[in-house]
């Protein structure tokens, strides 16, 4: 806690420009690669099993829990912060059309399937980093104007993917995601957003990453009970679980952390 409160004594406008920073250094190291495809490995999977009828079971049905945590999202609004609602609805709109999205590609992987499995996942990524911007920096990113914007560059970055096949732009959506959230996390006090929810949604995505990366080996080393892609779903719909609890705890308690920040005069946490 004392490093938190050393870093958001730094000045604001240096605070924010090292977010800057780290985005234009993100894109002009990633843009200075040549073309990034989707190799072919992509679309095979270790656990191709049939069951119930169903090809590709595990990878399937695992998608199940971005339903009922989407549904539950959206069900929830009303009890949102009204300044974040328009944010949480995209949010919520997008975990909940990940499942049937990512469920239509594991039936049968292809380059055309994979599409509707990344925009509604881009649609829920931009949610996630206007919900962040607007809760540490100023509300104004959960406007609906902001948002829009966002969700614009985030889903366009899958449609430039799949019209040229380049894969730079998205990642690049997702790895400042994965860079700006912790960054923000740690420079600037939430309003609204219980920190530690965040912090606990931001380590189960790197987990799913990791299960999604290590793919063959996790169902290997598991006994061909389950494999790592089916458990990345399972890691992400947990990460989402705590993002729909983020703003709820911090309806009766401030977030974490907040307690400790106002034991500080605000213009210093917040010049």
């Amino acid at each position: 806690m004392a490093i938190l409160l050393r870093l958001r004594l730094v000045p604001r406008p240096w605070r924010i420009a090292v977010l800057l920073a780290v985005a234009c250094a993100s894109a002009a190291l990633l843009f200075a690669l040549p073309p990034i495809r989707q190799g072919p490995r992509y679309y095979l999977f270790p656990d191709q099993r049939t069951i119930l009828g169903i090809p590709y079971f595990w990878n399937v049905v695992s998608n199940l829990p971005f339903a009922v945590v989407g549904a539950i999202g959206l069900v929830a609004i009303a009890a949102r912060p009204a300044p974040l609602r328009p944010a949480f609805a995209a949010l919520f709109a997008g975990v909940f059309l990940t499942a049937f999205g990512s469920a239509w590609y594991h039936l049968s992987p292809s380059a055309g399937r994979l599409l509707f499995d990344r925009l509604p996942m881009t649609l829920a990524f931009a949610a996630v980093f206007a919900l962040t911007l607007a809760d540490r920096i100023a509300p104004r990113f959960a406007a609906p104007r902001w948002l829009a914007a966002l969700i614009a560059a985030a889903t366009g970055s899958a449609l430039l993917w799949y019209s040229t096949g380049d894969l730079r732009p998205y990642a690049f959506v997702q790895g400042y995601l994965l860079l700006a959230v912790p960054l923000m996390l740690a420079l600037f006090p939430g309003r609204h957003l219980d920190g530690s929810h965040l912090a606990a949604a931001l380590a189960l995505y790197l987990c799913a990453k990791v299960l999604e990366r290590y793919d063959d080996q996790f169902y290997d080393a598991l006994g061909h009970l389950i494999s790592g892609h089916a458990l990345k779903h399972l890691a992400a719909a947990w990460a989402c679980w705590h993002l729909h609890r983020a703003s709820l705890a911090s309806a009766g308690a401030p977030a974490y952390g907040l307690a400790h920040e106002r034991q500080a005069p605000l213009h210093h946490l917040e010049r």
